[in-house]
C-alpha cells in the first residue's frame, strides 16, 4: 500500500484537490475499506505500478440491484492513456462480480470525454464547498 499512498498524494496535489492537507493514514485505511467492499486493479509496466483504480461494490438504494462505483482512480503521467485500460478493466471486474451499473465521477474535463466516448451518460453534477475555511 506505501506506493498507491504516495499515487494518492499526487493525485490529490495534481487536481488541485488540496485545499486540505493530504493524510496519507486515512487514504491507506480508506484503500483498505475499498478492498473489503470491492477491489483495487494496479497498472504495473516494466514491474512498476504506474497507476491504480478501486472499485466499490454496494446495492443500488432505489432498486437494490448491485451497482459498482469507482473510488480512486489515477495513473501517472508517464502511464498518461492508460486510465482508459484501468477503467475497461474496472468496467469487466465490476460486470463479473454481478454489478449492473457503474457510477463514475471525475474531476477533470478529458476524463469526462473518455467516459462519454464509452457509453456513460451524464446524470448528476458534483460540487464541492470547503467549509473547514473562512468562506
Amino acid at each position: 500500500m506505501p506506493g498507491l499512498a504516495r499515487f494518492g498524494r499526487e493525485w490529490w496535489e495534481a487536481d488541485g484537490l488540496d485545499a486540505e492537507p493530504f493524510d496519507e493514514q486515512c487514504f491507506v485505511h480508506h484503500l483498505f475499506v475499498h478492498l473489503k467492499l470491492g477491489t483495487i486493479l494496479v497498472l504495473k509496466r516494466a514491474g512498476i505500478i504506474q497507476g491504480f483504480i478501486s472499485i466499490i461494490l454496494g446495492p443500488n438504494p432505489f432498486t437494490g440491484s448491485l451497482s459498482a462505483s469507482k473510488g480512486f482512480w489515477y495513473t501517472t503521467p508517464e502511464a498518461a492513456g492508460y486510465g482508459a485500460y484501468l477503467l475497461a478493466e474496472a468496467e469487466r471486474w465490476a460486470k463479473l462480480a454481478g454489478a449492473r451499473n457503474f457510477e463514475c465521477a471525475v474531476p477533470k474535463e478529458r476524463a469526462a470525454r473518455l467516459l462519454e466516448q464509452r457509453g456513460y451518460l451524464a446524470r448528476e453534477w458534483a460540487f464541492r464547498k470547503p467549509l473547514w475555511q473562512n468562506s
